[in-house]
């Protein structure tokens, strides 16, 4: 029985491609969810993808992985979301090996924490080309070649912001507010193409985004919250195999959204 439930969770998106010949394309892979996210496909042994502005050192990054990488399974690109030419050259790269982008993670982004009559106007320019517009580059650059094969996977890394604002997280939860909307209307769009469109929306997870602001005040304050929950706050990998469980599916079960959060978070 055990190795029957292995074998249905190990089908993938698409159900007769073997999974050493579906490419995943991760953003903001460097670090956090995007760095677990490619610890956790390439073990199950996937083609991963991962993409982010900067990598270091591309061999102790594998290394940090902890997993038996080989020569094809994990790919590192650096490359910034919010150019679009940019962005697309390197899914083209992959594309021309592969044929299409079994699945996209959304996962770059930026959280900077601060009063809406105070904060800097730069962060906030900063998180909407990022969070939004590295979004939709995402979906534009692999939907073409999913439509051409009927068959794909689009992963939006959102928020529980998305559903509800926080203090001092105004245009931030708009950021993510702006990724429901984008996650269902091209869900709406493409459920006719064999695409599948999910969101995995998050609360608070141990990353350097955690609590970023240049009000010292404000990170005082989270970290003390965070500090008094006795199971603590969410980790990377968390969130991680939520991306994997929803993208393991069988082809004909959309999973279209996974809220998760610490277990002692109330809103």
């Amino acid at each position: 029985m055990a190795q029957q439930v292995r074998e249905w969770l190990n089908l993938g998106q698409e159900d007769n491609i073997a999974i050493q010949d579906q490419t995943v394309v991760i953003t903001g892979a460097a670090s956090g969810i995007g760095k677990e996210c490619v610890r956790w496909f390439s073990r199950e042994g996937f083609h991963c993808i991962g993409i982010d502005l900067k990598f270091g050192d591309h061999s102790e990054y594998k290394k940090s992985l902890s997993v038996d990488v080989k020569d094809w399974n994990i790919s590192l690109e650096e490359c910034d979301v919010t150019k679009f030419d940019e962005f697309r050259r390197i899914i083209e790269k992959y594309e021309k090996k592969n044929g299409y982008i079994s699945c996209l993670i959304n996962n770059a982004g930026e959280k900077f924490l601060g009063s809406i009559d105070t904060q800097n106007t730069a962060e906030w320019s900063r998180m909407i080309d990022v969070n939004v517009m590295g979004v939709l580059n995402g979906i534009r650059c692999v939907v073409e070649k999913m439509k051409d094969h009927k068959c794909g996977c689009i992963i939006n890394i959102g928020d529980i912001g998305g559903h509800s604002t926080f203090p001092n997280h105004t245009v931030y939860c708009a950021t993510k507010c702006a990724i429901e909307g984008i996650t269902e209307g091209t869900r709406q769009e493409l459920l006719n193409h064999g695409i599948k469109v999910i969101a995995i929306n998050p609360g608070a997870v141990e990353t350097r985004l955690f609590s970023r602001s240049t009000d010292k005040e404000i990170e005082r304050k989270d970290t003390k919250w965070k500090d008094s929950l006795r199971h603590g706050i969410l980790q990377p990998e968390d969130v991680a195999r939520c991306c994997l469980f929803a993208y393991q599916q069988p082809k004909r079960c959309l999973i279209r959204e996974i809220q998760l959060a610490p277990l002692e978070q109330n809103m």
